[in-house]
């Protein structure tokens, strides 16, 4: 069989093969992604580029077919997505590690690196802890914010770490055992803007809080002889087990992933910062853009001023029986009149002791 001849018989087969694909094209059972794969075969098979005659015969270029080099690839669109991705509006690097945009709106260094997993496990554990939702199962929950300004929150958390561990934590990109065991064990501050019924202010009516202008006021060593009980100091944990992520964590732990902070030769100082976050505080702050679903902010609203209602409506009840003792004598003549209370010694002194009444007992002289 001649070489013309042959090629006749193959050039063939490609029509063929194109008209069979193009109908079942038609029919919507052809993957588009695979359409061309018999025909390139065929094509293999031809060695356009070895024989010219076969070329010449067929009508193929095989200059244009072996400028592999010059050949032009689309735009891959996963790609860009993936270099283009952002989280809580700002930009996140393949690694899943926040951009240079969220580090300057946060107050970070340049070179720290906190991945986009710890800014979720905030949102979630904020959604998760509020009042609203601390109950009910994850399908349950009610969504409590509209906008979290993540930078915000940051921000305000490292600026109080900076305070914590600034003097005691040299500039080097790793940290030991000894660099850890000289940070603070506690610290204490002010300038906290907390949730107040009396007066009734922000914070109250959104369940948040404010750190944004918190100062620290003292340090805290394990040299130092500090009462365990004492609420005003908040304690730290930068033992190197806090700076692993819990295989086992308490119901609603903030245990944020650890691995991209963890290196062999030490700690990273993302990886002490995470550390701190866990001691002293780790939920949504209030500041910035963050903003409360608006039926939610309604239902948080109400309530705190019921409850500020209520504290005052008890606050001047206890002050009219501790400044009229003769209205609690009245009262209590009645119920015992009618056989609703049966008064012993025990009785006197408790109700004296609950309101703070001088002489108290003197109310019951008559009673006995």
């Amino acid at each position: 069989m001649s070489v013309v001849s042959s090629t006749d018989q193959k050039y063939s087969s490609i029509i063929s093969t194109a008209k069979e694909l193009k109908a079942k094209k038609e029919a919507g059972v052809v993957s588009f992604s695979r359409m061309s794969d018999p025909i390139t075969f065929k094509m293999d098979n031809l060695e356009l580029d070895k024989n010219p005659d076969i070329a010449k015969n067929t009508g193929f270029d095989t200059t244009a077919l072996s400028k592999k080099s010059k050949i032009t690839y689309p735009k891959n669109e996963f790609m860009s997505d993936m270099l283009s991705s952002t989280a809580y509006g700002y930009s996140v690097n393949l690694a899943g590690f926040m951009g240079a945009d969220f580090n300057k709106a946060a107050g970070l260094p340049e070179n720290f690196k906190i991945h986009k997993s710890t800014l979720e496990e905030i949102a979630n554990i904020s959604q998760s802890s509020h009042l609203f939702n601390v109950f009910k199962a994850p399908h349950e929950q009610t969504k409590i914010y509209e906008n979290i300004d993540m930078a915000n929150t940051i921000k305000q958390y490292y600026n109080i770490f900076n305070q914590v561990v600034g003097k005691d934590l040299p500039n080097k990109e790793v940290y030991g055992i000894v660099d850890l065991s000289r940070l603070p064990t506690g610290f204490s501050s002010n300038g906290v803007k907390g949730i107040s019924f009396k007066p009734l202010n922000a914070q109250a009516e959104k369940m948040m809080i404010d750190r944004s202008n918190e100062k620290v006021t003292n340090l805290y060593y394990p040299s130092d002889q500090v009462a365990d009980n004492d609420a005003n100091i908040k304690k730290l944990d930068f033992s190197p087990k806090s700076m692993s992520t819990d295989q086992n964590p308490s119901w609603l732990a903030f245990n944020p992933d650890m691995s991209p902070y963890q290196r062999d030769d030490g700690y990273t100082k993302e990886a002490i910062f995470m550390s701190f976050l866990k001691s002293a505080g780790h939920t949504v702050l209030d500041g910035g853009e963050t903003r409360l679903e608006p039926e939610v902010f309604v239902r948080t609203s109400q309530m705190a001023r019921a409850t500020a209602k209520l504290l005052e409506k008890i606050k001047m009840e206890a002050s009219i029986l501790q400044n009229e003792p003769e209205n609690i004598k009245n009262y209590i003549k009645f119920l015992s009149e009618n056989n609703a209370l049966d008064i012993n010694k025990s009785d006197k002194e408790t109700i004296s002791s609950i309101f703070s009444l001088p002489d108290g007992n003197k109310i019951f002289k008559d009673m006995a």
